[in-house]
């Protein structure tokens, strides 16, 4: 495999898209959609699900650029775990 297919393959494996990566990130155009109106309508969104469903891949690559496109100021991703005992 040549370093131009490597870098042109939308594959990523295990690791998350990140910020930048937008233009390679496809398929859940409904989701950065729906969760851009849940935004607009709340300003405060919980985004969960099951570990690697994807989350940091649609913020970073979907959900983040479309917010910067619409003038929102965007902080920092920020992960909250649970307490165990």
């Amino acid at each position: 495999m040549t370093e131009e297919s490597k870098s042109s393959n939308p594959y990523r494996g295990p690791r998350p898209f990140e910020i930048g990566e937008q233009k390679i990130f496809f398929g859940r155009d409904r989701e950065v959609k729906d969760l851009l109106s849940l935004i607009i309508a709340h300003r405060v969104v919980l985004l969960y699900a099951q570990s690697g469903a994807g989350k940091t891949s649609l913020l970073n690559a979907g959900l983040i650029p479309l917010l910067i496109e619409e003038g929102f100021d965007v902080l920092p991703v920020a992960r909250v775990r649970a307490l165990r005992q």
